[in-house]
């Protein structure tokens, strides 16, 4: 195989060390063999960067960079900027994937010829797995049409769409929805593979869970819609209709949190 089918799997690492072996040890069980994984030690604190140092001497396959803490949007940034493959793929640390995962992305791509594909994903809770019931589903997007869209893991995207994104910094919470949606803005050809491949771990410690915290992400958020803004300014094409929308899903967003954080 060569870089046109290497998929480069970025990590982002934030004192993780609890599940990140498993996280770790379900890639390099992947049936596709072509991947590298990108580790971003996002200034851990706990002992994730021993973990990483010794899967990194295990296979070669795994490469350990190291920054200060800077958040989950700036660390994503950095594996792309290292990333050597034609594809990128998201995994968190705390998560796990199937054995299949990247196979079946990466063929079902080839297949339809498309720059993205999507997968659904199974939800561990305290070991208990359930499928995520809600469907990927077109979203309008102003004039610009209708776009599947989903953010976080679950995909491989072709490594060009990422250029022209604009990582908030500081950016914790919504970084998925930002990226997502600036890659979904450039038109990529995308199609959604019906299975279950993902295994997305929650827990009492993620952020989204804990209600004390929920305030404290709206300024994320908003750094991360400033960054789409950012990006269809750079790419002359900030309409009126465009920044309605996105000042409409924004407003929606802070409001969720807001009512969910006074429940």
């Amino acid at each position: 195989m060569t870089t046109q089918s290497k998929i480069s799997v970025i990590i982002p690492v934030y004192n993780a060390s609890e599940h990140l072996a498993e996280c770790l040890e379900s890639l390099l069980k992947q049936t596709y063999a072509d991947f590298e994984a990108i580790c971003i030690n996002d200034g851990s604190t706990d002992n994730s960067l021993d973990i990483l140092n010794y899967y990194q001497n295990k296979d070669t396959r795994i490469s350990v960079f190291n920054q200060e803490n800077q958040g989950t949007a700036k660390a994503r940034e950095q594996g792309i900027k290292n990333a050597l493959g034609r594809w990128v793929a998201y995994v968190d640390a705390d998560d796990y994937v199937a054995a299949d995962y990247l196979q079946k992305l990466y063929d079902h791509a080839q297949k339809e010829k498309v720059d993205a594909v999507y997968c659904y994903y199974y939800e561990d809770v305290d070991g208990k797995l359930k499928k995520h019931k809600k469907k990927i589903k077109n979203i309008k997007i102003s004039e610009f049409g209708k776009f599947p869209y989903v953010t976080g893991a679950c995909k491989i995207i072709k490594k060009d769409f990422f250029n022209k994104v604009i990582f908030a910094s500081n950016c914790c919470f919504g970084e998925d929805s930002s990226i997502s949606m600036q890659i979904a803005l450039q038109k990529p050809k995308i199609s959604i593979l019906p299975e279950y491949l993902y295994f997305y771990r929650r827990h009492l410690g993620s952020v989204v869970l804990q209600k004390d915290k929920l305030y404290r992400q709206i300024p994320s958020l908003l750094q991360g819609y400033a960054a789409v803004e950012n990006f269809c300014m750079k790419q002359n094409i900030f309409t009126s209709p465009l920044k309605e929308y996105l000042r409409d899903k924004m407003s929606t967003q802070i409001r969720k949190l807001i009512l969910e954080a006074s429940r």
